[in-house]
């Protein structure tokens, strides 16, 4: 019995051809609104009290609130953009 394993080159013309179908665009996007739905999972599991403390410290805008994240996320605006991606880059979502 012969067992006919892929070669490199074709695992590489797989994965890129995986790749083409999924653009940097795409997995931009869908790591985003994963993040979104991660945020919104620990925000709806924090006690109400706790949500008017300081999450974050950013330098142009000041000290963000989960309160203020929230507002801010959930209506897409640049800052909370940048709220998520801050977030997500020191793991607390």
């Amino acid at each position: 019995m012969v067992v006919h394993l892929p070669s490199k080159q074709t695992t590489r013309v797989r994965f890129s051809s995986l790749a083409q179908r999924y653009s940097k665009d795409k997995l931009s996007c869908y790591n985003k609104n994963m993040d979104k739905a991660r945020f919104l999972k620990v925000y709806a599991n924090l006690p109400i009290n706790f949500r008017n403390e300081i999450v974050l410290v950013l330098e142009n805008s000041g000290p963000i609130t989960w309160n203020v994240a929230f507002i801010e996320i959930n209506n897409d605006t640049e800052l909370g953009k940048i709220i998520l991606e801050r977030l997500a880059k020191l793991k607390i979502i």
